[in-house]
Formats: C-alpha cells, sequence, structure tokens
C-alpha cells in the first residue's frame, strides 16, 4: 500500500543499475549501446536540465 511507501535518492550506484533495467524500454529505443546510454543518463546530472535536483533518481522501500 502507498502509504507504506518510503523513497529516498539513489545513491550513484543505484542510479546506474535504474538505467541499466531501464535500458531495453529507454535505451534502445535511440539505438544507443549500453553503455553510452548510461554515460548519457550520468552526464545529466551537471546539465541544466538538472539544476535545482530536477534530474534525481529515486528508489523505494
Amino acid at each position: 500500500m502507498l502509504y507504506q511507501l518510503s523513497i529516498f535518492p539513489a545513491t550513484h550506484a543505484q542510479a546506474v543499475e535504474s538505467r541499466r533495467r531501464s535500458y531495453e524500454e529507454w535505451g534502445k529505443r535511440k539505438r544507443y549501446p549500453l553503455e553510452h546510454y548510461i554515460d548519457e543518463s550520468n552526464t545529466m546530472g551537471g546539465k541544466e536540465i538538472a539544476a535545482d535536483g530536477k534530474w534525481t533518481t529515486w528508489y523505494g522501500l
């Protein structure tokens, strides 16, 4: 149930794992190799589009 769900910002390792898991659906659409997809996602955090925490990967318990 949602009232029992807690979410937290992911660590770097958790964010990379999240991207590995989403690659099948999102990375292949762009026809990127897996490592390029992960690298592109990791570098987005340093860009203006991600300012003020707008590029955050979350995980839930």
